[in-house]
């Protein structure tokens, strides 16, 4: 497996420079478990932005092939996920609640549900998403850049070809002011460059349109007690991000931090909240504890945030 490795000086978000960044720790290329001492790999260091609080990695390894991180999809999603039936799910299919979820209620829409406007998956996946947008009646267009994820949505999937994009966000091409509509999902976070992905992006986006985003946070109270377990035992080891084994993060985000983001591409926040999930790391018994700590304490393990595009 070939890769390009890359020194990060500056932070993504704030642009800020290495003496307001601290080394966390080390994370190697395969989980750790509890005695990664006993591990032999190779490692890259996580360091934390004082001035707004994002988790990033660096060195930065990226692969010259994406489908080396991505080529498998048995393999990356869970069967649950991959499980999805061609069926029009209840849940969404009530567009005055599809409205509410995606704030587009703030929006002047002449036609209920979303037909005649646009929408923009980044990041397909198992497609999910692109088919629920799909049945709300959006025209929509998505992009996968994994050969092999691209294959199975069309194959399996049965979602049009002339639809999707089989090449990174930042080689992709749309017209100016295109879309109502466009979500990352979990992609922010796989990204090499968040801010210049976002900047792109917002180009595609008409005035009031809105972007969704969910990424993984920097405050989540799992990695907390991991890293603390870490440190008594005398390790400098992290369980922030996996930049080389999945789900393959290069980032962990704060509210500042994406702030910062969008400022950068000329978007506002909307409404950002913490999502409290994430608490498998525990036994059974305090997982509702765990919950209830995290939504109390905003260490939820999940970011979920719409950007507007003004106008």
């Amino acid at each position: 497996m070939l890769y390009d490795i890359t020194e990060k000086i500056q932070c993504e978000a704030c642009l800020s420079s290495r003496d307001l960044h601290k080394l966390i720790g080390r994370r190697m290329d395969s989980r750790q478990g509890f005695f990664p001492r006993k591990k032999i790999g190779m490692m890259v260091s996580v360091l934390r932005c004082f001035q707004c609080g994002l988790i990033f990695s660096t060195p930065q390894v990226r692969p010259l092939d994406i489908d080396s991180h991505y080529g498998n999809p048995i393999e990356y999603f869970s069967s649950e996920e991959l499980a999805f039936e061609l069926q029009v799910d209840t849940t969404y299919s009530d567009s005055a609640e599809l409205r509410d979820q995606w704030l587009l209620e703030g929006i002047d829409i002449p036609i209920d549900p979303f037909v005649g406007m646009r929408a923009l998956d980044i990041g397909v996946g198992h497609g999910k998403n692109y088919l629920w947008l799909e049945r709300a009646g959006f025209e929509v267009y998505g992009i996968e850049p994994s050969l092999s994820f691209y294959s199975r949505l069309i194959d399996q999937m049965r979602i049009d070809a002339s639809r999707l994009k089989n090449n990174p966000v930042e080689e992709a091409v749309f017209p100016s002011d295109y879309f109502n509509y466009i979500t990352f999902g979990a992609v922010l976070e796989h990204l090499y460059s968040p801010r210049e992905a976002l900047i792109r992006v917002s180009k595609w986006l008409a005035p009031g349109g809105v972007i969704h985003c969910e990424v993984p946070s920097s405050n989540w109270l799992g990695s907390k007690i991991v890293n603390a377990y870490f440190t008594m035992i005398g390790t400098q080891f992290t369980t922030h991000l996996s930049p080389l084994h999945p789900p393959f993060h290069l980032y962990e985000f704060t509210a500042s931090a994406l702030d910062y983001l969008g400022k950068a591409a000329g978007l506002e926040i909307l409404r950002l909240r913490v999502i409290p999930c994430g608490s498998s790391f525990l036994p059974r018994q305090l997982s509702s504890v765990a919950h209830f700590l995290m939504e109390y304490t905003g260490t939820g393990m999940q970011i979920e945030l719409y950007y507007r595009k003004p106008g």
